[in-house]
């Protein structure tokens, strides 16, 4: 505000050249006061308003008193309290978006996403299996999946997501990577191979990929 407020005064002052903003006379006080007057007001709407906004849960809240029925408040709602890793708020906002838009498969993503972090892997699968069945394939829920499944060491369900988002997806440097690392946990470090070569191939910078196709001819060579 303090910076508004000395812009104003410097924007007058070249309204009025020659004359200080300081100098107390009649007319200048005449001829300020309309633009002073509507300054002012623009600034205490600006200060209440960064009040309501002081953050994006403050904000989205704001936004879903006055639209209740908005799909975009009501995600915005969900994804801000996910921002700050408030996920239990986050899941009940996700599943209020559903509600209102159960094809959009952001909200199916973020809400399963929200579920894992919140430490519930098993709820978290099953919200990406409801998406399928609604008819949602995306490499993102198939790499989602894969995660989870691998998480949980079942290995063989990882493998099917990972390649399901390979077909889709075939350059994915990641999926190559995760396909190699599903590959040497069940010991099949000769299958991991190509998996890591081409993963690195499609992103050399990454350096866990060279790690990991240089640990798998390790123990291969000890084997």
């Amino acid at each position: 505000m303090a910076r508004s407020a000395i812009f104003t005064v410097h924007a007058l002052e070249r309204f009025y050249p020659g004359e200080s903003a300081t100098v107390k006379r009649p007319e200048m006080l005449k001829a300020w006061g309309v633009p002073c007057i509507i300054v002012a007001t623009l600034l205490i709407t600006t200060y209440t308003r960064n009040c309501t906004w002081t953050n994006d849960v403050a904000l989205w809240s704001d936004a879903l008193a006055k639209s209740p029925h908005s799909p975009v408040a009501c995600w915005g709602m969900a994804t801000s309290y996910r921002k700050i890793k408030n996920y239990p708020e986050a899941i009940k906002h996700y599943h209020d978006c559903l509600e209102r838009n159960p094809l959009a498969d952001v909200l199916y993503l973020e809400l399963a996403e929200s579920y894992r972090h919140n430490g519930n892997i098993d709820k978290a699968i099953s919200i990406y299996r409801h998406a399928r069945q609604m008819g949602i394939n995306d490499k993102r829920f198939h790499i989602g999946l894969g995660e989870l499944h691998f998480k949980n060491l079942e290995l063989s369900d990882a493998f099917r997501e990972f390649s399901s988002a390979l077909l889709l997806q075939p350059n994915n440097a990641y999926v190559h990577y995760q396909t190699g690392l599903v590959f040497r946990a069940q010991g099949d470090y000769q299958s991991a191979i190509p998996y890591f070569e081409k993963a690195l191939l499609l992103d050399p910078r990454k350096t866990a990929y060279r790690q990991q196709l240089e640990e798998v001819h390790l123990l291969l060579g000890m084997n």
